[in-house]
């Protein structure tokens, strides 16, 4: 593998991906005179949104993310995200397209911004909600001090059981903040993006707009060791050290009681609105799985 395909980690884990699929033929997506082998071809993006049905397309226009667009970057044009071949929105994508879910489902959370969950099913006539939030490439990023809007700090506050947090002014009206649980630091596990969106379901909960008592989320991330022999000699030992990290630090969490907790601060701090829900904290399973395991979630 020649060595500027593999001058970051990040692009390290796009190439073994498209490497472990023998999708070399359809790489190399052009901005100008630049050309990104680790994103699929322009003309082969523009045939897979062809494929995509309107539905789904419409979802992933209508989300915040600009998943299907080339969005201006620090330092020029980039490809449109889900071209990338390590890209999360891509990977459920894949994964989760033909078992009848909606993508970039947007929950109103009562607290800042709304959640923005990679997909979600509606499953045994309302019985059950399952969602998803996917991880790929984004872990090899390091998340030891997040922007967080300061609206946050009084959940964080009341969830100080779970995790301590110390926080420094950056902009108006933000902070940035870093997560210890039992002295270790959590570095590559996007523990606010969690909490948002668990703020998402349960205020969706109280409202109504969420029917069913019983949540399964699923937390899939992609496993490189599943493709470790594609990967370049010069990252593979640190993709893997941090994807098993990733893993350990989630594993600090009870995400049932952790939903709980937020549950009930969503209840007392709107009790407006909570007579909409009746009875006890619903039913909540937490899941982690990877390529290998993650649709049957769905079916």
């Amino acid at each position: 593998m020649k060595d500027e395909k593999t001058d970051s980690i990040q692009k390290a884990i796009d190439i073994a991906i498209r490497d472990e699929k023998n999708l070399e033929q359809i790489s190399g997506y052009k901005i100008g005179e630049r050309e990104y082998e680790n994103y699929v071809r322009n003309d082969a993006f523009q045939a897979e949104l062809g494929d995509m049905c309107d539905a789904i397309r419409l979802q992933f226009d209508n989300a915040p993310g600009g998943e299907l667009k080339e969005k201006p970057g620090r330092y020029g044009i980039y490809p449109p995200k889900m071209a990338c071949f390590g890209s999360s929105s891509r990977f459920i994508y894949k994964m989760l397209v033909d078992k009848g879910v909606s993508f970039e489902a947007s929950l109103p959370t009562f607290v800042g911004h709304s959640a923005n969950l990679d997909a979600r099913k509606t499953a045994d006539e309302a019985s059950l909600e399952i969602f998803a939030e996917a991880k790929c490439r984004e872990i090899y990023g390091s998340h030891r001090k997040v922007e967080v809007n300061e609206v946050y700090k009084p959940i964080f506050d009341k969830l100080k059981e779970f995790f301590t947090y110390a926080a420094e002014k950056s902009k108006k009206g933000y902070v940035k903040c870093s997560f210890k649980v039992m002295e270790q630091e959590i570095l590559h596990f996007d523990l606010k993006q969690l909490i948002c969106h668990f703020l998402g379901i349960t205020a969706g909960l109280l409202k109504g707009a969420i029917k069913s008592k019983k949540i399964c989320f699923v937390y899939l991330i992609f496993n490189p060791h599943h493709i470790m022999d594609r990967i370049c000699d010069k990252y593979r030992k640190k993709i893997l050290d941090q994807y098993d990290k990733t893993i350990e630090e989630i594993n600090l969490f009870d995400m049932e009681k952790l939903f709980e907790a937020i549950f009930e601060y969503q209840r007392g701090q709107n009790k407006d609105i909570s007579h909409n829900y009746e009875g006890d904290v619903p039913e909540f399973e937490f899941f982690v799985a990877d390529q290998s395991n993650g649709a049957r979630y769905f079916e």
